[in-house]
Order: structure tokens, then sequence, then C-alpha cells
């Protein structure tokens, strides 16, 4: 699973995401290592106009043994849900990919069953109010908690964010994904 948001808005933007998805593809289908793959594509995005990047986690989960190993490029924190608590993970992390060379951590990740994972990028926090204000990612942490047992807890907090912003022009997209290990 890669989550990931680049750099600037509109068409530029949509084609730099374009390429990395294309390359990110190309990459992952020879290497099962998530920092071998950030690297690589670290060294292809690092040719691009000045000014573009991503930000991203990669996390590759074994579904038959709920091993899990991850790299963080520049990426907002996840949340871990697991024995009816909600976890925060802000893991070790390289910079954004195609802005300097750098090292991407591996981390590992045991996941059980029932465990879910919730990725989000900073648009989901960084939505405001119809007067200015932003939401802030602490907001979006009692959210998860509170929405925790829910089966589908992204589209609650979408829900949620949508009645903050009441109708407001969002400043960046809002994009979360929910992975849930149901059984091993």
């Amino acid at each position: 699973m890669l989550i990931g948001d680049v750099s600037g808005k509109g068409v530029s933007a949509a084609l730099y995401m374009a390429k990395v998805v294309s390359e990110f593809r190309n990459i992952a289908h020879r290497t099962d290592s998530p920092d071998e793959t950030l690297q690589q594509l670290h060294e292809r995005l690092s040719s691009s106009p000045r000014g573009m990047f991503l930000t991203c986690i990669y996390l590759i989960v074994d579904t038959l043994t709920g091993n899990a190993r991850l790299s963080v490029a520049g990426h907002p924190p996840f949340f871990h849900i697991h024995e009816g608590k909600v976890e925060v993970m802000a893991l070790p992390s390289g910079p954004p990919l195609g802005i300097v060379e750098s090292e991407y951590p591996v981390e590992s990740l045991s996941l059980s069953a029932g465990n879910k994972i919730i990725l989000i990028t900073d648009g989901v926090f960084d939505a405001q109010s119809p007067g200015g204000k932003r939401l802030g990612f602490e907001e979006v942490t009692d959210m998860v908690r509170d929405y925790a047992d829910e089966d589908s807890i992204i589209q609650s907090i979408a829900d949620n964010v949508d009645t903050y912003a009441k109708n407001t022009k969002r400043a960046d997209d809002l994009t979360l994904v929910q992975i849930e290990l149901n059984e091993l």
C-alpha cells in the first residue's frame, strides 16, 4: 500500500503524480523492500522540476503472518488500531522524495486479526472552517478514537471534516485509506 501527496496543485501536480505512480509500479514489481523502493523512487524523481516532491508511506503486509514492513518519506503519522486502543505511529522518516539524497529507514509492525491501519494526507487535518481555523492533527486523532469501532472509520472522519469545513473551498485534497486485517 502506498499513500502519497505531491507538492503543488492543478495539472502539473496531477502529471507529477501520474509519473510517480508509473515509476512506483515499475520499481515495486522488482523489489520487496520498502526502503529500497523509496530510495529508487527518490533517484528517479530527483531530476523532476524544482519544487516538485512527494511525501509518502509505503507499507507491505504479509497477509499470512500479519508482519508488515514500511518506510516513510516525510509523510504525516498514521494510526494503528489494536487491542481497543488507537496508537499514533510517528515513525522515523527520510525527507520527501525528490528533494535531497537520504536513506529511508525500514520499520516493522506486527498486525493481528481485527487490527486496522488508517493512513491520511495533510489535507485531512489542514481542512479549514469558514472562519479560516485549521482543523488540526489532534482533532483528527480524536475522531479516529471516537470511530475506532466502526466498520468505515474513514467515511465518518470524511463526513466530520466536511461538516467542519461547511462547504468552504478546499485548499488540498482529502485522502484517507483504511486497511483492516480480518483474519490470519
